[in-house]
């Protein structure tokens, strides 16, 4: 998955995957030139059939209209799926039931919504209950 998502640790000793700060996961497991689709799904093929594509005029074009072409850090390209898109869009910004709190912690001068990959990952503060979404986990208000 190559992501950085928090989850409870139940073992002793911890191993390698143990950050006290997000910046310090992506640094150590999130290679710079690693491109993936949203929520790791599956790419979707080109014009030519492969999974390639660009923005400029003369580059491939993705062949489904509902598929888009998802760039990575370095100027390359990946045809992927509108709707994965919708989803993890969805999922950051996610709906609690009754208007209730969505967990969030102060980053970067902001509130950024906690996700996670799975409820089974007990991520959530004591206060909060876990929400299943689309791709990944929220945590709302009890």
């Amino acid at each position: 998955m190559r992501r950085c998502l928090p989850f409870k640790y139940f073992g002793c000793g911890g191993n390698e995957n143990n950050f006290s700060e997000r910046h310090e996961c992506v640094q150590r497991c999130t290679p710079m030139d690693h491109l993936f689709c949203p929520a790791n799904t599956p790419p979707m093929k080109n014009v030519y059939g492969s999974t390639d594509c660009g923005q400029n005029s003369g580059d491939v074009k993705c062949a489904n209209i509902k598929s888009f072409c998802h760039m990575g850090p370095n100027g390359a390209g990946m045809c992927c799926s509108l709707e994965a898109q919708k989803k993890v869009n969805q999922d950051r910004d996610p709906f609690c039931p009754n208007g209730k709190k969505k967990y969030s912690v102060f980053r970067g001068q902001k509130d950024r919504i906690v996700i996670g990959k799975s409820c089974d990952h007990q991520f959530c503060p004591d206060e909060y209950d876990c929400q299943k979404g689309n791709f990944y986990a929220y945590c709302c208000a009890k």
